[in-house]
């Protein structure tokens, strides 16, 4: 991503809690809100927690779409090699 370090960190701790095991949840979870949490004080509260993964959606979206193809990639690859 390399746009913005705690942009790239809140996505990476979503990505994380939507697909962690679910023993991992709430670890994730807090891990997720405490990210959160040091944006929303950086705004001086002009915005929340639900406000920032709002505006963040967009680029929550494109992670996962890339994060999936490289998982194809990577799989084809493994398939691929195994055949040769």
């Amino acid at each position: 991503m390399g746009r913005n370090a705690e942009i790239d960190g809140i996505i990476e701790a979503w990505w994380k809690l939507d697909h962690c095991l679910p023993p991992e949840k709430a670890q994730s979870l807090s891990a997720l809100n405490q990210l959160l949490d040091a944006t929303v004080a950086k705004s001086q509260g002009r915005c929340n927690r639900d406000q920032i993964l709002d505006w963040l959606w967009p680029r929550y979206r494109e992670y996962r779409i890339k994060i999936r193809r490289e998982e194809q990639v990577r799989i084809l690859q493994t398939a691929l090699g195994k055949a040769h």
